[in-house]
């Protein structure tokens, strides 16, 4: 392995940088954005692997995407909740929220889908997801051992008033349900077990939903999407990433300077 020596630093000075947004709340953002009615600015957006494999799985969806990186925008026209593509195989790499989120999106809208993943993704689970949405009469084939990636998926939407999701496994199973609980015409009580009920990022998909304008009940572990909404929002601001802001922090406290994290919030949604 070959060594680097990290140099001193003899002349310490104020920090002020702008760091990437977050992961998270990027591509929520593009879901939500997506199954809003009307074009969305998404501004703040972060670039990384697991982002841009959610975009190329709206463009082979058939959703419409301006992308411009050096301004870390997107812009994204909404369909209000119906696919472009009733067919169409997508990739979503190695990214978990992707995986998650498209799962329950399509099962929810209906067609006729394949879903495929690198073979990182195939190993992180995907069966009290599956399961789920089998019981609501989604048909899902697994075209590998056990229920993960990949798989085709098939549907003519859900007609189910409540589910139940166990959060022990991962929190994404939660946020998916819960942001695509508007494709159901009777609303969605989505019920919440395990022990990550009132995780963090269970959290910040619960504020995006008020962000874009989605009403909700919440009674415990217990969450109802009112039914009959259909939302739109202009323009949405992704707030930078916490985790990649900390260093900066500590850095200023190590060195002791100013550090600056612009457009930062002390009320921000991330834990």
């Amino acid at each position: 392995m070959e060594k680097y020596t990290v140099k001193k630093l003899n002349t310490a000075r104020d920090i002020c940088v702008a760091v990437p947004g977050s992961k998270s709340v990027t591509n929520r953002a593009l879901l939500l954005a997506a199954l809003s009615k009307g074009a969305c600015k998404l501004t703040g957006v972060l670039f990384s692997d697991d982002s841009r494999a959610f975009l190329s799985c709206l463009e082979r969806l058939g959703f419409s995407l301006h992308i411009d990186e050096a301004k870390k925008e997107v812009v994204l026209q909404g369909t209000g909740g119906v696919i472009p593509k009733n067919y169409a195989e997508i990739d979503v790499r190695s990214a978990g929220t992707a995986a998650r989120f498209l799962t329950v999106m399509l099962a929810f809208a209906g067609g006729d889908y394949t879903l495929r993943s690198s073979a990182q993704m195939e190993k992180r689970p995907m069966q009290p997801l599956l399961n789920e949405l089998r019981a609501a009469g989604v048909e899902i084939i697994c075209l590998k051992n056990g229920d993960c990636f990949p798989f085709i998926l098939r549907s003519n939407g859900v007609n189910i008033e409540e589910i139940t999701i166990d959060t022990k496994v991962s929190s994404q199973f939660a946020s998916a349900l819960l942001m695509s609980a508007t494709l159901c015409k009777k609303g969605l009580k989505v019920r919440l077990t395990g022990n990550r009920v009132e995780g963090a990022y269970i959290g910040i998909t619960a504020k995006m939903l008020s962000d874009f304008g989605i009403k909700y009940q919440k009674n415990g572990a217990e969450y109802f999407i009112l039914p009959n909404q259909a939302y739109s929002l202009k323009e949405y601001k992704i707030e930078p990433d916490f985790s990649a802001a900390c260093y900066f922090f500590a850095a200023g406290a190590l060195l002791n300077v100013k550090a600056t994290v612009k457009d930062l919030r002390l009320n921000a949604m991330q834990g």
